[in-house]
């Protein structure tokens, strides 16, 4: 988290980590995890004003983790939180220091999140100005949970060993590839 520390700092934004308690183990591919909470985290900085407070909250919940990223941003509006998920599209919220937006980093962190077996969603606040995002990944339930994976690469051959021993697991795979353009 150090280096969304460092981007905050600028625009003066504190960050703030709430643990519920005792520590949660998911069954996940830890890249895109870890793109999940860095894709939530960059959203908050993005939109919430110099000075805002970003609450990043884990717990566990009904045999999941829960994790949410609560900002200080101007919320979105009930079209927004329609549309929040959906690739390139545009919202009513806008950066707040001439930052990049693309409309792709929340469609992504839905997708890998429903890959993962979780589900995300967006509110706006009910505590003060702001919207959050939570997204959830199941508790292991033993060492056989079966898993829909998704196994992307640009070499056939790497997918072909993945996907192979991931079947060996027991596990169901999709494929995709990456084009280099």
């Amino acid at each position: 988290m150090s280096a969304f520390e460092n981007v905050a700092g600028k625009k003066r934004q504190r960050m703030k980590v709430e643990r519920g308690e005792g520590e949660a183990v998911v069954f996940a591919d830890p890249i895109r995890a870890r793109q999940v909470v860095d894709n939530l985290l960059s959203n908050a900085i993005k939109f919430s004003p110099a000075g805002a407070r970003i609450t990043i909250g884990m717990r566990t919940r009904d045999g999941f983790v829960e994790v949410t990223v609560d900002d200080e941003g101007p919320g979105r509006t009930a079209e927004d939180l329609e549309n929040v998920f959906r690739e390139f599209a545009a919202m009513s919220a806008k950066p707040t220091a001439d930052e990049q937006s693309h409309g792709l980093g929340l469609s992504i962190v839905k997708r890998i999140v429903v890959l993962h077996g979780g589900k995300g969603r967006a509110e706006k606040r009910k505590d003060r100005q702001g919207s959050r995002f939570c997204f959830t990944m199941p508790l292991p339930a033993g060492s056989t949970r079966q898993c829909r994976i998704l196994v992307v690469d640009d070499q056939a051959l790497n997918r072909q060993v993945m996907k192979r021993l991931l079947a060996q697991a027991g596990q169901l795979i999709d494929e995709g590839r990456l084009d280099r353009a």
